[in-house]
């Protein structure tokens, strides 16, 4: 059995990697890193998220697998379909509009995660998983939703742990409070400065 883990960040990498050694399902052999992520803007916080899971990656002897950073990937699949302005939008001036974080993550998770079965496929990973289980942030049982029809259509499994340690102490490398995008960003400075 091998196993390719999409990562985030190296806090919840080390979440979900605790949660998969735990339940003896992590062979460092047979496993790799996948560091998929054109949503997180910009690209220095991209590169500060990648160092932290170079780190972990490097210090537990785990292969790494990092696709080109393509940013344009993430904004054509978030901007799909989009209208200019709808009632799920919040005006932040006349030019330019938040997307709904209703609309937007579902349509960044799915990109994530497809790219993650789609290259599990292609070099014969029978097993897929993600940190996106381990992030406070997200929407697990909607990423899983996702995963699981993905399962379907690549034939590969999914695997969800059945005990994440959200609470895991983790220190040493970068660490941030927002899930990555521009959007969540804008929306964390919103909050922060009551805007």
């Amino acid at each position: 059995m091998s196993i390719l883990v999409h990562a985030c960040c190296g806090d919840c990498l080390l979440k979900l990697l605790h949660s998969l050694e735990k339940e003896k399902f992590f062979a460092k052999t047979e496993s790799a890193i996948f560091f998929y992520n054109p949503n997180i803007y910009p690209q220095e916080e991209y590169q500060a998220r990648l160092r932290a899971v170079k780190t972990i990656t490097a210090e537990q002897q785990i292969k790494l697998i990092v696709p080109n950073y393509k940013p344009q990937n993430y904004f054509t699949e978030i901007n799909k379909n989009a209208k200019k302005k709808s009632d799920n939008q919040k005006e932040i001036d006349e030019s330019f509009y938040l997307p709904n974080k209703l609309e937007r993550c579902p349509k960044c998770w799915q990109l994530r995660l497809n790219e993650l079965f789609s290259y599990a496929k292609d070099h014969d990973f029978t097993m897929v998983s993600s940190t996106l289980l381990s992030s406070s942030y997200q929407d697990q049982a909607k990423i899983g939703q996702i995963a699981q029809s993905l399962s379907r259509t690549y034939k590969i499994d999914f695997y969800q742990p059945k005990n994440i340690d959200y609470y895991l102490p983790t220190s040493g490398f970068y660490k941030q409070n927002f899930c990555g995008c521009l959007y969540s960003l804008l929306e964390k400075s919103r909050e922060k400065y009551k805007l």
